[in-house]
C-alpha cells in the first residue's frame, strides 16, 4: 500500500495515456489556429479603418509572415 492509496483512498485509478496528450495537444492546435484568424481579422480591420496607432504592430507582423522587412515599403 502507497502513500498516496492512504491518503486518497477513493481515488479512481485511470490511465489515459495518448488519448490524454492527443486531447492537450488538438486543444493546443485549436488555440493557435484561433489566434492566428483572430490576428489576421485584427490586421485587416485597422487597415480598414486606417490610422489605427497599433496598425504599426499589426503591419509589423503582416510582414513577419511575408518575410519582408518592416522598416522598409512594400515593392
Amino acid at each position: 500500500m502507497t502513500l498516496e492509496e492512504i491518503i486518497f483512498p477513493y481515488r479512481a485509478r485511470r490511465s489515459f495515456g495518448i488519448v490524454s496528450f492527443s486531447m492537450s495537444l488538438i486543444a493546443s492546435a485549436v488555440f493557435a489556429w484561433r489566434a492566428h484568424a483572430w490576428t489576421r481579422a485584427r490586421i485587416e480591420g485597422l487597415r480598414g479603418w486606417g490610422g489605427a496607432a497599433s496598425a504599426a504592430y499589426g503591419e509589423k507582423i503582416a510582414a513577419r509572415r511575408i518575410g519582408r522587412d518592416p522598416g522598409k515599403p512594400a515593392e
